[in-house]
């Protein structure tokens, strides 16, 4: 039952303002679960806890229909810091796509870049830099196969360490491999042909896919760019977590 991976603190008329479930936390959850703790409860701190929460969510829900429908007068504020002209309505239906996918650009390079970091850190750069191609993989080279006809290239190394710092938060980079081949470049898991967690088909110059087995089939992807791959986060790390 799913009731007995989850704890729930609900407030004095048992509205929910807290769930953490066992299955699915992050370290936000953590630190608030910490408040919890018999050496350090504190009930002035629980009832604060309670009401930040609760307009802690409602802000992240509110938030995340403003990026889905954005506001007439959201896309007016934003629009009038880089355009001049006359605000019509023409202009702002024009821009409410741009800024709409402008939005979800920026979102989706600061998820980048924090995986990216904690990819870093955890492979021990002290120094912290944001260098995929720097980051080197555990074997000597980056294709385990000796077929001279099998050319490793840079986009490929850079998927699988965009693949390797997503499913970081599930099991240690070092388990992460990369095994090349002449159609397609597998990220395995162990290093284990049975444990693959994608494919990346990379060989044509006009469009490249990543390959996830998702619902017992696999499915490939249209990449426009290389760090669509983020996009993928949630089936990647389901993938990695049937293995485990």
């Amino acid at each position: 039952s799913l009731a007995l991976y989850t704890i729930t603190y609900a407030d004095s008329l048992n509205r929910p303002f807290f769930t953490f479930r066992l299955t699915d936390y992050n370290e936000r959850d953590i630190e608030e679960l910490k408040k919890f703790a018999k050496p350090v409860f504190n009930v002035d701190t629980i009832l604060s806890t309670a009401n930040r929460l609760k307009y802690t969510n409602l802000a992240m829900a509110s938030f995340s229909k403003m990026l889905k429908e954005p506001p007439r007068e959201f896309i007016k504020f934003i629009a009038q810091d880089f355009f001049d002209g006359r605000m019509t309505q023409q202009v702002l239906d024009e821009f409410t796509p741009i800024i709409r996918d402008a939005m979800a650009q920026h979102i989706k390079e600061q998820v980048s870049l924090r995986l990216k970091q904690a990819l870093a850190t955890t492979s021990g750069d002290e120094s912290g830099a944001v260098n995929l191609q720097s980051i080197q993989m555990d074997s000597e080279e980056p294709s385990q196969n000796t077929d001279d006809e099998i050319v490793t290239t840079q986009e490929e190394i850079d998927g699988y360490n965009m693949v390797r710092a997503i499913v970081a938060s599930e099991v240690a980079p070092e388990r992460v491999f990369m095994r090349d081949a002449k159609s397609y470049c597998a990220v395995l898991l162990d290093d284990n042909n049975r444990k693959p967690i994608c494919r990346l088909h990379f060989n044509s110059k006009i469009l490249k896919r990543i390959e996830i087995r998702q619902d017992n089939e696999s499915v490939k992807h249209d990449l426009n760019v290389l760090t669509d791959i983020f996009n993928h986060r949630d089936a990647l790390i389901a993938v990695v977590k049937g293995y485990e």
